[in-house]
């Protein structure tokens, strides 16, 4: 793609329209420029910009203006001139104004130099171009269009700058330079330094013949490896832009030192802060160490006292175990004796109170196991002794256990087993405690009339869910955290009314977890409840087809 083509696709203009500007501007400037001031430079300029293509027009405007500029103005009142060309520009010209080679000129001074710099460093890496090896010339070809893309704005990062002490807000000229030393001294070794200086010579003194008459130009002489700015360069230069080369120079020097200063007094300072921190950070520790003592004398103490007590606890449940086992089995089997008139015949109400008296035995036989469970699941020492279930068959036998209670309790019980159940992994007597306590749960806390439906399934990750839902009281959201501790009890009119322990529903939930289980609950006062026990994919070892009791 050709420069004028590359410059119009980023202004969104046509070839034609600049040449014509470009056209237009150089009569604008031949016009403005009264005959007695015009000199024979300014009158070469213009024609050779004038005989050279439409398209290159543009590109050679710079040293024509600049020209114009020193002959109108004769050192006087150049900036109120340039403000009002500006203005002109943004009228009449402003695809010119636009245009990077060109617009430099009305920038601020920042600008241009890091605008000059980049023309230089870049035609630099031109000329290296023309006789360095193909090996390399796709990375200068790289950071060419990097160095004519770069932006004119603070670096986002620190760069060891080193070589060179940038001024306030100069990041970008100091980078130049620092380039530019860095290619100088790899060009001196490999081809030489004569060829290394040629290359910055030829860029130096092409950019002269276009913005030498910039005040902002000496400062490209810092690019130069030293020695090159020569005699001769420095003829080239004004009074007032050698004056501004030597401000520059004893500028970066005093800047130089008042930071050293400045760099001093903050290590000073950060030397102090650091010293005041390393003993406040000692204290603090010193101080941490001793709360951390403490809190472990203090845990170990804990800890200790929990073993005691948790040793006091099995020892006391062990001795609870056997003291009230031995007489409920006592009174059990004699009360069913009683109940079965064994020994011989027995009145019809003492055979009655023997049936409560067994029933009564046979809930707190089973509130005990339920407590003992409870205490062995708390204290990690409970394990399953699984074995392959089918868990059809499990189902079925809890079916037979809560129907009768359900028909006496006027509550419709429906089961729904599918027809594919799987073999599990998994404790048979724990799975069936953990579906009754459930079933229980249910027919205990719908009313007469209600109904329960009980769906065994596997979801579409493989886990086998058995899902209890009734119609009964239910529950508020909030109670049923409640429900899952040990002992609590929902303060429901029917709940207090109900006989229980408030255990079903925790032994529940510990005896899924330890299978690897979830087990949730959904209620609704008033509405019923659904109570969800999930059973991991890992524990099904087959899925056969349910085998009947």
């Amino acid at each position: 793609m050709a420069p004028i083509e590359r410059l119009t696709s980023k202004l969104g203009s046509t070839p034609a329209s600049v040449c014509n500007s470009s056209a237009a501007f150089l009569d604008y400037l031949e016009d403005r420029l009264p005959a007695n001031q015009s000199t024979s430079e300014f009158q070469n300029a213009l024609k050779a910009c004038r005989a050279c293509p439409p398209e290159q027009q543009i590109f050679d405007l710079a040293p024509v203006f600049l020209l114009w500029e020193r002959d109108l103005t004769a050192g006087r009142a150049r900036r109120t001139i340039r403000m009002e060309i500006r203005s002109v520009l943004e009228r009449k010209f402003p695809e010119l104004l636009a245009c990077p080679e060109f617009g430099l000129i009305f920038t601020r001074q920042r600008p241009q130099e890091c605008f000059l710099c980049r023309i230089v460093l870049a035609a630099t890496l031109r000329n290296a171009l023309e006789v360095t090896d193909r090996a390399g010339s796709e990375s200068v070809a790289h950071l060419i269009a990097w160095i004519e893309n770069a932006s004119d704005v603070r670096l986002p990062v620190p760069f060891d700058l080193r070589p060179t002490i940038p001024g306030p807000n100069s990041e970008w000229i100091a980078l130049s330079y620092r380039i530019a030393h860095e290619l100088f001294l790899a060009w001196e070794k490999s081809l030489g330094e004569s060829v290394a200086q040629s290359f910055f010579e030829r860029a130096y003194d092409s950019a002269a013949v276009r913005y030498s008459l910039l005040d902002t130009f000496p400062n490209v002489g810092n690019l130069l490896p030293p020695g090159l700015l020569d005699s001769d360069k420095m003829n080239q230069l004004s009074r007032s832009q050698l004056q501004q080369l030597f401000l520059r120079s004893l500028h970066d020097s005093n800047f130089h030192h008042i930071r050293l200063a400045e760099q001093n007094e903050k290590l000073d300072a950060l030397h102090k802060e650091l010293e005041v921190a390393h003993a406040n950070l000692e204290r603090r520790v010193s101080e941490r160490t001793s709360q951390l003592e403490n809190a472990n004398t203090q845990l170990r103490t804990a800890k200790e006292r929990a073993e005691i007590a948790d040793r006091a606890k099995s020892e006391f449940l062990a001795n609870m175990s056997h003291e009230l086992r031995t007489p409920l089995n006592a009174i059990l089997g004699f009360s069913e004796m009683i109940q079965s008139a064994v020994i011989g015949p027995v009145d019809l109400r003492y055979r009655n109170y023997a049936s409560d008296i067994h029933k009564s035995g046979q809930h707190l036989l089973a509130i005990i196991n339920d407590i003992l469970d409870l205490s062995k699941l708390e204290s990690g020492k409970f394990e399953l002794r699984d074995e392959n279930v089918h868990i059809a068959n499990v189902l079925e036998t809890c079916q037979e256990m809560i129907l009768g209670s359900a028909h006496e309790s006027g509550i419709d019980i429906s089961f729904d087993l599918g027809t594919d159940l799987p073999v599990i992994r998994a404790d048979e007597l724990r799975l069936k405690q953990i579906v009754i306590n459930l079933l229980s749960n249910a027919v205990k806390f719908t009313p007469a009339g209600g109904r329960v439906m009980v769906t065994v399934n596997r979801d579409e990750t493989s886990d086998v869910v058995i899902e209890v839902r009734d119609t009964g009281i239910g529950m508020r959201a909030e109670d049923i955290a409640v429900a899952l501790e040990p002992f609590g009890q929902v303060g429901s009119q029917m709940g207090r009314a109900a006989e229980g322990t408030g255990l079903g529903l925790p032994l529940v939930k510990y005896l899924t977890e330890l299978h690897g289980g979830q087990f949730t609950i959904v209620s609704e006062l008033g509405v019923g409840t659904t109570a969800t026990v999930r059973l991991p994919a890992s524990r099904v070892v087959t899925p056969a087809s349910r085998v009947a009791l």
